[in-house]
């Protein structure tokens, strides 16, 4: 039997649900939040979030921020603060 990990206690996010909403096409930590609610509360929970996200390797280059990025357009993550002006700065 699987022990629930909860990894944000706002909205009672599971590391499991985390991992689905990852493996859903999530790119962003806006997009988990969009998806299972994690880190759309206090934010305590964002960095660990964008740590998970780093470490599957589907996190977008950019951190979503190109205006025509095919993983989040004009969403700038926690960790990429930084904005690009078009989608031929971002690696993806």
């Amino acid at each position: 039997m699987e022990i629930a990990v909860i990894v944000c206690f706002c909205v009672t996010t599971t590391k499991s649900d985390i991992d689905a909403a990852i493996a859903d096409g999530a790119h962003t930590v806006e997009q988990v939040g969009a998806r299972c609610g994690a880190g759309t509360g206090c934010g305590s929970c964002r960095e660990y979030i964008e740590d998970v996200i780093v470490t599957s390797g589907t996190g977008c280059p950019g951190g979503g921020c190109c205006s025509e990025c095919i993983y989040g357009a004009g969403q700038a993550s926690s960790a990429s603060p930084e904005r690009f002006d078009d989608a031929s700065s971002c690696a993806a």
